[in-house]
């Protein structure tokens, strides 16, 4: 896939957690090449690239889902549990189990939770958003994960 993107002249960069790793199933994509052309012709190859994206992805999906529906059924419904019953959760965890979490909305394995809503919590359990939430600075990073617990056990009751 990043080959593909690459050829458009584009780049496919993962959201990067400390250790370097893509994290929630999040990428970046951005154009490489700027310089000569005109702001129409990168946003109409920027919308080829997004639609090529989305194409091999939901092919993608389609393929991972008939080779191994059940356990990706198991792996949304593991994380909503996490999710919705941790006291403790670090912000990577938080986030690899609400990507699978929308990807069980995407599928409609969760219904009672709308797209919209895993795309805001997917913000709002960064540090900084939890903390303008709770009115104060957190003292450490235990308890910023524990705020980041109980935030997302609040939204998912």
């Amino acid at each position: 896939m990043t080959r593909v993107v690459h050829d458009y002249g584009a780049e496919l960069k993962g959201g990067a957690g400390s250790d370097g790793k893509t994290i929630g199933n999040m990428y970046q994509v951005s154009n490489k090449i700027s310089l000569g052309k005109s702001e129409i012709d990168i946003l109409e190859e920027f919308d080829e690239v997004a639609l090529m994206l989305i194409q091999m992805e939901n092919e993608a999906r389609d393929d991972y889902i008939a080779q191994y529906g059940r356990q990706l059924e198991d792996r949304i419904c593991r994380s909503y549990g996490l999710i919705a019953y941790s006291r403790i959760l670090n912000y990577v965890d938080a986030m690899e189990n609400l990507s699978n979490i929308r990807l069980g909305v995407v599928l409609s394995i969760i219904k009672n939770i709308e797209l919209h809503k895993i795309n805001d919590l997917m913000i709002n359990v960064q540090c900084s958003h939890l903390q303008k939430s709770a009115q104060r600075v957190f003292s450490d990073e235990l308890e910023c994960d524990s705020y980041r617990a109980d935030f997302l056990r609040a939204q998912f009751s």
